[in-house]
């Protein structure tokens, strides 16, 4: 049997460390699947699928699929469809821009103007020219485009048609290789080569390395300096940086755009668009928006990073994402003027849906009191500004669940707080929400807050959202060296568990005052089951325990969970005091910090009818201000109003508030009751969160027992930052939602489209055979079903049955079920 090209050449290109592919005969595409493009990656080529193909494919045209470390620069200059691809003048261009390329081999099937020049890159290197070295172990990746008729290809990109292929774009020409005379130093270099003996196949440990300046070239996506058409070359990572810090922040900040960026990218690979396309649309809409002066685009930039990496893990690419960003940083700005010009116009009616709940309140107070009347109203969330007061930074516009920089601003022992987080590298909002949290469950339980509607328990909920090692435990660790525990037993970060040991952890054996009067114990104290621990502080790592264990048969964790928060009863009385497990209202302080993911909080978000959804103060674990530089650990706070204990005597100690807030609060309340004034069920408990969190804020700030407006002011940016993650995590879901609800819609309209083709089919294919047996009936050449059997082809057996059915019901034939026999009927197929 004669060889093919891929068979007499697939096992000797193997042998030089090449990576040979089948082909089509005489043709250039299609590849076997599985096996180039990003999925190179996942499909590792062996010889036993060389030693396949060669007997299967052996005509086949032979691909050279790069292996890693190996890069062919293919230069087209030749006329095609009409336009002229100069990619000679590009590599002139280049190589008096970075320098010369070694000489090396070449592979073609046109010799006068296109060729494959193949190089090994080096996975490290030495500095020169000022550049920085290449990191160990980095393979080199050079942007797919590197100018006008010049691609890269490479492992993950393309392959290269070799000898003894034969070209179908050049009349059938023999693709040749072909060594160089000299260096290609930007003269004559399609000259300066001569074609290899027939036969000849280059071996991959002899290429030459490509230069080093080449390398870094590469490395930050192709920074080539040459015009692509009408787009703009892409930026090097040292010009990306100098271009983003350009774009300065426009006074009227979108606060939702970037965010709007990062979920519509979400939302693209969600819905099934490719990767690296949705990533690159939403790349150079952040750079188009950072050019309008609307976003800073570096936090978005990074958010799409990790997102990027996380979707692509199972094919990634090096450089890849650096790739893209230099793309959108050049191309993305050009269309700036137009998007602001467009952005201004519709300015004044986007995202009304997104205000937070307090405004809605305001707006329906002053609707339900009219114009005049005393403003003793809740007010809205925004504080106002103050003077010399440093602007949020851009980071809080593109995630929302920050705390903002005003906030920061506004105590020293805020910075305190930021500046210890900071020299853990852990988000300062993670570690102020761990030391409200934990002072929440550690002061004595007789301490509660009072504005004007009874006692209320300072126990606080937390839920941190963000991924698996965001920091959540190293923000813990810093809050217990920042702030001291008392001497008071607290049980401090405990895991949870069910319901029932919930009111577990306070029980224990206390005496009774009684003694034993004989035998073994005499003189010992009798001792019984009950509360012998007031104070605990839940740490979750994972929320989806919480979740997990709420819905467990028979359990009572969430329902204990939202009596815990008000510090209400716990647990119940059984019939033997072993098995009682009842903790007195009021008795204990209790508090919880848990990590969720985005999905696992949504879930707690969508529980909005029971309650508990509303009782969970939200933030986000990401701290995009955590600076790059080592920072100076602060030491413990010097306030402790953990330590102080309340006696039976003193009763409690009530921590009282203003007379403006607390006219506000009754408003509210009053208005919501007479059922003039309607709020979302996750603001419910709204003004009982704030009241937490500014009795705690006041302990925080020198321990005081009253709250002042400037505390509240706090509380409610506090609570407006978990509004904000609240209903971007509901957005989300929604958007999720809907396009699940789509694909469902679309899969069910496949179906159906499918069962109709089905039957269609089915319908054509019984006529179809039905006009066959007629034919067979009325030319004599049958006349009982026995012989239209055996004249029947054999994929159409099953069939006759039905399609007799189907003769008959047209008059074409008569069938006499008792004989067989088959005769002609009244009418006849068109």
């Amino acid at each position: 049997m004669p060889d093919g090209p891929y068979a007499s050449a697939a096992k000797r290109y193997w042998d030089a460390g090449w990576e040979p592919l089948p082909l089509p005969s005489g043709r250039k595409f299609p590849p076997p699947k599985g096996f180039t493009g990003n999925t190179a990656f996942k499909e590792t080529l062996t010889l036993e699928h060389v030693a396949e193909w060669s007997v299967r494919q052996r005509f086949g045209n032979v691909a050279l699929r790069m292996p890693r470390g190996v890069i062919a620069l293919d230069v087209d200059a030749y006329l095609k469809g009409g336009k002229v691809k100069d990619g000679e003048t590009t590599l002139r261009q280049l190589i008096e821009k970075y320098g010369p390329l070694p000489k090396t081999v070449m592979s073609t099937a046109r010799p006068d103007s296109v060729g494959h020049l193949l190089y090994r890159t080096p996975r490290a290197g030495v500095s020169q020219d000022g550049l920085p070295p290449l990191e160990p172990e980095t393979p080199v990746v050079l942007p797919g485009v590197l100018g006008p008729g010049i691609e890269a290809i490479q492992h993950h990109h393309r392959y290269t048609v070799a000898w003894p292929s034969t070209n179908p774009d050049a009349d059938g020409a023999v693709y040749r290789w072909w060594l160089p005379d000299s260096e290609y130093d930007g003269i004559d270099f399609w000259e300066s080569r001569q074609p290899a003996d027939d036969g000849f196949i280059p071996r991959v440990d002899d290429l030459p390395e490509l230069p080093e300046a080449w390398c870094h070239v590469a490395r930050i996506g192709g920074k080539a300096g040459v015009v692509r058409g009408e787009s703009v070359t892409p930026l090097g990572s040292y010009e990306i940086e100098r271009a983003m810090q350009s774009w300065e922040r426009g006074l009227d900040q979108d606060p939702y755009l970037a965010n709007q960026i990062i979920d519509t990218y979400k939302a693209d690979v969600a819905s099934g668009h490719a990767r690296h396309d949705s990533c690159v649309k939403a790349l150079t809409w952040a750079c188009k928006v950072g050019e309008a002066g609307l976003i800073d685009p570096r936090p978005v930039v990074d958010t799409l990073d990790a997102l990027f990496a996380s979707d692509t893990h199972d094919r990634h690419v090096p450089g890849e994402f650096l790739e893209m960003l230099a793309w959108a940083a050049a191309n993305g700005p050009r269309d700036a003027a137009a998007y602001l010009a467009k952005w201004e116009r519709r300015a004044a009616e986007r995202f009304e849906d997104s205000q937070p709940v307090e405004e809605q309140i305001v707006r329906e107070v002053e609707r339900v009191r009219g114009p005049g009347e005393e403003e003793t109203h809740i007010r809205a969330d925004e504080p106002a500004a103050v003077p010399g007061q440093r602007q949020a930074p851009p980071e809080e516009a593109a995630y929302p669940g920050l705390i903002p920089e005003a906030f920061w601003a506004r105590r020293p022992v805020f910075q305190h707080i930021r500046q210890a987080a900071h020299a853990r590298c852990c988000s300062a909002d993670v570690t102020l929400y761990a030391v409200l949290t934990r002072l929440s469950g550690m002061i004595d339980r007789r301490i509660v807050a009072d504005a004007g509607q009874g006692y209320a328990s300072l126990n606080l909920f937390v839920g941190v959202v963000g991924g698996s090692g965001d920091g959540k435990s190293t923000s813990i660790r810093a809050s217990r060296e920042l702030l001291v525990s008392p001497e008071r037993e607290f049980l401090d970060s405990l895991p949870i568990g069910s319901g029932q040991a919930l009111a577990e952890v306070f029980i224990g054996e206390k005496g009774t005052g009684e003694f034993y009067e004989k035998g073994p114990k005499k003189g010992e104290e009798k001792t019984e089951r009950g509360q012998v621990r007031h104070n605990v502080f839940f740490s979750v790592d994972e929320g989806q325990t919480l979740i997990r264990l709420g819905e467990q048969k028979n359990s009572i964790l969430w329902p204990s969970l939202r009596s815990a928060w008000n510090a209400e009863i716990l647990g119940q009385t059984n019939a033997t005091a072993e098995l009682n497990r009842f903790i007195q209202q009021g008795s204990y302080a209790l508090s919880l910090l848990a990590a969720f993911q985005e999905s696992n909080a949504t879930a707690v978000l969508g529980d909005d009818e029971t309650g508990t959804a509303q009782r969970f103060c939200w933030l986000s674990a990401i701290d995009p201000t955590i600076p790059l530089d080592e920072v100076e650990w602060p030491g413990p706070l010097d306030v402790y109003p953990q330590l102080r204990d309340v006696t039976d005597t003193e009763g409690n100690l009530v921590v009282r508030f203003p007379d403006e807030i607390r006219s506000r609060l009754r408003t509210e309340r009053v208005l919501r009751q007479r059922g003039e004034l309607v709020i979302d069920h996750l603001d419910k408990h709204a003004n009982l969160a704030k009241m937490k969190l500014s009795a705690l804020l006041a302990m925080l700030d020198g321990g005081r027992w009253e709250v002042n407006m400037e505390d509240w002011e706090l509380a409610e940016m506090l609570w407006k930052t978990s509004c904000e993650l609240r209903t971007s995590l509901r957005r989300k879901e929604a958007v999720r939602k809907e396009q699940e609800s789509k694909a469902k819609r679309l899969e069910a309209v496949q179906t159906d489209m499918a069962k109709h083709a089905a039957k269609e089919t089915r319908t054509r294919t019984e006529e179809r055979i039905a006009r066959s047996m007629f034919r067979n009936v009325s030319s004599g050449k049958c006349s009982t079903l026995t012989e239209l059997k055996r004249a029947a082809a054999g994929r159409d057996t099953r069939h006759l049955k039905v399609a007799l059915d189907f003769a008959e019901s047209k008059g074409w034939l008569i069938a006499d079920d008792e004989t067989g026999a088959v005769s002609v009927g009244d009418s006849k197929p068109a």
